[in-house]
């Protein structure tokens, strides 16, 4: 948890220097809103980790192992995590902002792509 910031600025609002707004989309352990950094007036995701919701130990590690991977990646279709905070009752992960959403959700809605439309994700 050593490389976790404390969040210092934890009303409903806000968190650091990001403006929470409207939900857009939800999982298990989380709810990711989306953000607007105050200075910069960039758009990001904030994915927001309930902590009582995270009971199993092994839950814990998968996600603190997941958050180590995706900060060290850096490849332009793999979403980019910024910061981490977190504070007495949150993980909060801020992340790109993608406006056309995942592509789990891409893949499920088309049910199947052609090649070439897989290969443009892969390529690109």
């Amino acid at each position: 948890m050593q490389s976790l910031k404390t969040a210092s600025d934890t009303s409903n609002e806000t968190i650091g220097n990001y403006k929470i707004e409207e939900v857009i989309g939800e999982g298990t352990f989380s709810k990711v809103k989306l953000g607007i950094n105050r200075i910069t007036k960039e758009k990001v995701a904030i994915k927001i980790l309930e902590k009582s919701k995270i009971i199993e130990k092994d839950d814990l590690e998968r996600i603190f192992r997941e958050m180590k991977i995706i900060k060290q990646l850096n490849h332009q279709n793999i979403v980019k995590v910024y910061e981490i905070f977190e504070n007495n009752e949150y993980y909060f992960i801020i992340m790109d902002y993608c406006e056309g959403g995942e592509l789990f959700d891409y893949i499920v809605k088309k049910e199947r792509l052609k090649e070439e439309e897989t290969a443009y994700f892969f390529i690109k």
